[in-house]
Order: structure tokens, then C-alpha cells, then sequence
């Protein structure tokens, strides 16, 4: 784990009051993640990028853990996991300087802020560790999502036409948003590392 993230991690995060306790993925975190997903709402889960209640994803989740390319911190409420956010770098090439945001709540902890709060913290952690754009994607119906995003001074970029098809085998529009935390032509050297240069610790 870098120097970025054991500063940063674990934390206590308090939002209305209620305290949730932020920390990367562990790989003892296999059941209680795949309960976490299972609780989400079928209609949401239809539209994830993965099938979330498939124990073999949660498994090769948390056995190939990799937090170069993949950062995913886990929120709880006291001992129960109620939102996953995640970070996803591409470590080399032209791209190596932007990263893609995924986050996911159980509807318990909706309303509050959580969702928001959480993605303000991945920003800032994203921009410690150098990233200079943080991206993300959701479908034209994920209105809340959207709204959400736009808030954070996100920017849509892109609408890609039936460039997602949902679990369910329904295709629908993607939408592109896009932050830049650093300017690019600030940026150091190291942000353009090729693959062969970043320490390998697991798939991701």
C-alpha cells in the first residue's frame, strides 16, 4: 500500500451525524462485499458493469487485489458495509493520467449525503496520488447519479449511443463525465510510468 493511502486510511467520515469508517478492500472482505451487493436493488444491479452477486467476481475481486489499478474503499456503519467506491487507474501508456469513478450505496444510507461525501473523498485521494482526470460513466436513465456528478463539477463530455448493454441484454445510451483535478501540463513525469515500471501486487 502506497505512502498516500496508509495516511489516509482508515478514517472516520461523518455525515448527518452517523459515523462510517472508510478503508480499501481487504481480502477477507469476500462475504461481507457479495452480501453488500446482493442487498442493492435488482433493477441497479442490472445496470453494474459486472453480475455483483456472482461469487466468482467478488472472489477474484478480493483475491487480485491491486491498489495501482484499482482502488476500492469500502464504507461501514459500525460493522455493516453500506457503500463501495472505486478508483480505477489505467498505470501507463496515454491514459495514465486519468482514472474512472464507480460507487455504489445500500439504500439505507441514501438521502444523506454519503454518496457525495464519498466521492469527494476518492477526489481528494485520487489527486494525492496524482491523478489528473477522473472520469466517469453512467447510463441516461441513472438521472440521480447524473445530478449527483454535475454538483461535483463533473462535466458531461460525451453521449455514446447504445454503448452499454445492461445484464438484462437492454441496450442503453452512455453518458461520459469528466473532472480535472491538475492541470496536465503540470503534471510530473512519473504520471506517464509505463506498465513495466509500476510495482506489480496483484491482478485488479
Amino acid at each position: 500500500m502506497s505512502d498516500v493511502l496508509k495516511s489516509r486510511f482508515p478514517r472516520v467520515l461523518t455525515v448527518k451525524g452517523r459515523a462510517f469508517t472508510l478503508r480499501p478492500l481487504l481480502a477477507g472482505d469476500e462475504k461481507e462485499l457479495l452480501e453488500y451487493f446482493r442487498r442493492l436493488p435488482v433493477d441497479e444491479r442490472q445496470m453494474l458493469k459486472d453480475d455483483v452477486t456472482n461469487p466468482k467476481v467478488i472472489k477474484g475481486w478480493c483475491q487480485k487485489i491491486n491498489f495501482e489499478s484499482v482502488l476500492p474503499i469500502l464504507a461501514f456503519e459500525g460493522n455493516r458495509l453500506v457503500a463501495n467506491v472505486t478508483l480505477h487507474r489505467t498505470r501507463g501508456g496515454w491514459s495514465g493520467h486519468v482514472a474512472k469513478i464507480r460507487l455504489t450505496s445500500d439504500p439505507g444510507v441514501r438521502g444523506i449525503g454519503l454518496a457525495a461525501a464519498l466521492t469527494r473523498e476518492v477526489l481528494d485521494t485520487a489527486h494525492d496520488l496524482g491523478v489528473a482526470i477522473v472520469d466517469a460513466e453512467v447510463m441516461t436513465e441513472q438521472k440521480k447519479a447524473l445530478k449527483l456528478l454535475e454538483r461535483l463539477d463533473f462535466v458531461a463530455v460525451a453521449t455514446l449511443p447504445h454503448h452499454v448493454v445492461d445484464l438484462n441484454h437492454r441496450p442503453h445510451d452512455l453518458v461520459v463525465l469528466s473532472r480535472t483535478l491538475i492541470p496536465v501540463e503540470r503534471l510530473s513525469p512519473d504520471a506517464w510510468k509505463t506498465a513495466e515500471e509500476v510495482d506489480e501486487g496483484g491482478g485488479g
